[in-house]
């Protein structure tokens, strides 16, 4: 369920970022999603994820961002997060079907 939390998140920093005027929430929100992605083990399990964090390293040096600090790539993941929600709720969607697929089991 984190994954869907984190995706609803990204979806609102991304919401958020494209009105008038960035709230200092909204930066905080960003932060908040960009590192759970990169640094929750759980979730860093997903090809998805991965791919997310990917995108975003990629997008730095096609930037050639010398040294971009860790602030601008944990929101660059957060922002790549809220482009693109199907990413996260695959992840999402199999560690939900392999729940089931356990209590079933039992």
């Amino acid at each position: 369920m984190r994954e869907y939390e984190l995706e609803s998140q990204a979806w609102n920093v991304m919401n958020s970022l494209s009105g008038p005027g960035v709230q200092a929430g909204t930066l905080q929100l960003s932060e908040k999603v960009g590192k759970a992605i990169d640094e929750d083990p759980e979730i860093a399990k997903c090809p998805s994820a991965r791919q997310i964090i990917a995108h975003a390293d990629q997008s730095l040096g096609r930037l050639k961002i010398r040294n971009p600090g860790s602030s601008m790539r944990v929101d660059m993941i957060a922002n790549w997060a809220g482009l693109n929600p199907s990413l996260l709720w695959t992840c999402a969607s199999a560690q939900v079907a392999e729940a089931e697929r356990l209590l079933a089991q039992h």
